[in-house]
């Protein structure tokens, strides 16, 4: 379903999910793993939570899963640590390493009416370092409206920055500015 939905013209991206899993094997995460989908894995930034800095690097997260079905990488934010978010050990400044996301924080009166209002809350997980792909894939077609789903893929990991394992960033970092400019 999703390689005909592609064929139509629309560039699917699916986070892979936060589950630690090494969905190499008989494993298979959906929808990320089906054929068609651009797949995508979190990562966190050393040493500190700012960017760009002296000596950065990214690391997998704890929890994003991992293998040869990771297509790429982007931000998914860890807390600062790299086996859990736990409040008890995580550092005083840790909500510098996840990201900020719209969000909507139901509570009874809202969900009972549907109109719940959108804001803004600090979250991780490979559902925050999906759409970073899917915008940079919206500024690939906006810079070249008539390349396909293929060609946006085919873009997006040639430009990737790589992070060394394939295994655990797949192709690399997703990089905006090397993706926004190919011809």
């Amino acid at each position: 379903m999703a390689e005909y939905v592609r064929q139509q013209g629309t560039f699917i991206v699916a986070s892979a999910g936060n589950a630690a899993l090494n969905l190499n094997g008989p494993q298979m995460n959906l929808p990320g793993g089906a054929p068609g989908i651009t797949n995508v894995g979190a990562t966190g930034i050393r040493p500190d939570p700012q960017f760009p800095q002296p000596d950065a690097f990214d690391m997998l997260t704890y929890y994003s899963n991992y293998g040869a079905a990771i297509t790429l990488a982007a931000p998914g934010g860890d807390c600062g640590l790299p086996e859990s978010c736990d409040p008890a050990t995580r550092p005083s400044n840790f909500l510098g390493y996840t990201i900020l996301s719209a969000s909507v924080a139901p509570n009874a009166t809202c969900a009972a009416t549907e109109s719940c209002e959108v804001g803004y809350a600090f979250a991780i997980g490979t559902s925050m370092a999906a759409p970073h792909v899917s915008g940079v894939a919206g500024l690939v077609r906006d810079q070249n409206p008539n390349k396909s789903p293929y060609q946006v893929e085919a873009i997006l990991k040639q430009t990737a920055e790589s992070l060394g394992n394939r295994q655990l960033f797949g192709h690399g970092m997703v990089n905006a500015y090397q993706a926004a400019t190919q011809p």
